[in-house]
C-alpha cells in the first residue's frame, strides 16, 4: 500500500513539474506534498519558487502572467486556501495557514472602463514563523513581519510589526431590557 502511495505521489510530482509548468520558470526545493484537489495555475512569463510545502484539500494557487510567487520551506496550507498572485507574493519559512485563508496582491480598478480586467497591483510579504488563522483575508501592499499571529476572521492590509497579534475588534453590545 505504501509503495503504491509513494509511486502515485512521484507520478503526480513528475506530471506537475513537467507538464503543468511547461515553459514556466519553476524551482522546486526539496519535496512538495500534493493532494489531488490542488488547483495550481501558472501563466506565461511568471516565476515560481517553492520550498517544502504541505497542501491540504481544495487549495487554489494562481500565478498570473508576469507575476512572481515565492513560498519557503515548512509552509502548511489548510483546506480551502486561495492565493492569487498578479505581481509579487513572498511567503517565508514555517508559515501556517488556517482554513479558507485568501491572499490577493491586487484590487480591481473599479473606476476603469473595463473594471473586471483592470487591476491595481501591489505586493504581499509574509515573513518567517507567522500563524494565520481561519478565514483571514490578506490584501495587497501588506507586510507581515516574523513571529506574528493573525487571528481568525481578520482582514489585513498594511504592515504588521514583528511579534504582533492582530485581530479585528468585535464588540457585542447588550440591548437593555425595558
Amino acid at each position: 500500500m505504501f509503495r503504491k502511495m509513494l509511486g502515485f505521489s512521484r507520478y503526480l510530482f513528475y506530471k506537475l513539474k513537467n507538464m503543468l509548468f511547461l515553459n514556466r520558470n519553476i524551482t522546486f526545493n526539496n519535496r512538495i506534498l500534493l493532494p489531488s484537489s490542488l488547483n495550481f495555475e501558472v501563466h506565461k512569463n511568471s516565476e515560481v519558487e517553492l520550498g517544502k510545502i504541505i497542501f491540504n484539500k481544495n487549495v487554489s494557487i494562481r500565478v498570473r502572467e508576469s507575476a512572481k510567487l515565492i513560498i519557503g520551506t515548512g509552509v502548511n496550507f489548510n483546506n480551502g486556501c486561495i492565493i492569487t498572485c498578479r505581481k509579487h507574493v513572498n511567503i517565508g519559512n514555517n508559515v501556517l495557514f488556517g482554513p479558507n485563508v485568501m491572499v490577493f496582491d491586487h484590487d480591481h480598478d473599479y473606476l476603469a472602463k473595463d473594471y473586471t480586467n483592470t487591476f491595481k497591483l501591489g505586493q504581499i510579504i509574509i515573513e518567517d514563523n507567522v500563524w494565520i488563522g481561519a478565514n483571514v483575508i490578506i490584501l495587497k501592499d501588506t507586510i507581515i513581519k516574523k513571529n506574528s499571529v493573525i487571528a481568525a476572521g481578520t482582514v489585513v492590509r498594511g504592515t504588521v510589526q514583528e511579534n504582533s497579534i492582530v485581530y479585528n475588534r468585535r464588540e457585542i453590545i447588550q440591548k437593555k431590557k425595558q
